[in-house]
């Protein structure tokens, strides 16, 4: 172990293998700053995306994907105290001022099997002092599903980020051990790996908790899509919710660009390219990457 950590230094000093901060650090050199956060977009892993900036008075919340061809979108209705037209982290947002939701209506396409895995992420600022709600969740009070929550939950540490995952057999609950800042959006993810057979919880693109998920069946519940509290109190605003059929761990571009793709562009950079035909297609081809193969 020790060696392995006594080798990671030098793999910081290369391009092709360094990361984070690191890579910050070669992008200074070559004066190439990442691209600044982004609202999402959708691709093909988005099974819904509600950037939830909406007009205020809208009588429902828009599914970005149903702006791209081929694609449904599971549009949102409002009710209690959700509110659009509240500040956001990427423009405008929804908030709660206690009972509320977003509601999307209960669909196979947010079905999860027993192999299937999941992203499930959105962006929150709450109050000072909140009770225990939920903040994104598919489940009953019980039973299968998934949800997203913040509160004391009994632990001791106010606005806590708690996730549970049920399979109606097998339960996981994951927990942060810290509180959410009241002066900014925190970026909460909920993540179901079924390769790995685990489940985390990420917070700010950290992972908080992770728990062996090897055991869990179908996490499929006939139950709607909820943003927000539903009957329970929630005093906070929302932002930026993605569900994804996949398993993410990194969630470019919302915070930030992701490491693989600054690489790509800090190669352009690196040395001098003649600016014949062939040489600038290799550069915008090595840039760009694949698409479709």
């Amino acid at each position: 172990l020790i060696r392995r950590q006594s080798a990671g230094p030098a793999t910081q000093r290369q391009l092709a293998t360094a990361a984070g901060a690191s890579l910050d650090l070669i992008g200074v050199d070559l004066g190439v700053p990442r691209f600044p956060p982004l609202a999402h977009s959708v691709d093909d892993d988005t099974i819904a995306l509600y950037h939830l900036d909406d007009a205020p008075g809208a009588a429902a919340v828009e599914d970005f994907t149903g702006r791209f061809p081929n694609r449904q979108g599971h549009n949102g209705v409002l009710s209690g105290t959700a509110t659009l037209g509240a500040p956001g982290r990427f423009g405008p947002a929804v908030a709660f001022a206690g009972p509320g939701a977003v509601t999307v209506a209960t669909d196979p396409v947010f079905n999860l099997p027993a192999a299937a895995s999941l992203t499930a992420e959105c962006f929150v600022r709450t109050e000072a002092e909140i009770p225990d709600a939920r903040v994104l969740a598919r489940r009953g009070a019980t039973g299968r599903g998934w949800s997203i929550e913040i509160g004391e939950f009994g632990r001791g540490l106010a606005r806590a980020v708690r996730a549970t995952v049920s399979d109606g057999t097998n339960q996981l609950v994951l927990h942060s051990d810290g509180s959410l800042p009241v002066d900014r959006f925190t970026h909460l993810a909920l993540v179901v790996d079924r390769a790995e057979g685990a489940v985390s919880l990420w917070v700010d693109g950290q992972r908080a908790d992770v728990q062996d998920g090897t055991a869990l069946g179908a996490l499929t519940a006939a139950v709607p899509l909820v943003i927000g509290p539903g009957n329970g109190t929630l005093r906070a605003v929302v932002d930026e919710v993605r569900i994804s059929r996949t398993a993410r761990a990194g969630f470019a571009p919302v915070l930030g660009e992701g490491d693989e793709h600054y690489r790509r562009r800090l190669r352009i950079f690196r040395h001098w390219v003649l600016p014949t035909p062939s040489g600038l297609a290799a550069v915008l081809n090595g840039a760009v990457g694949s698409i479709g193969g």
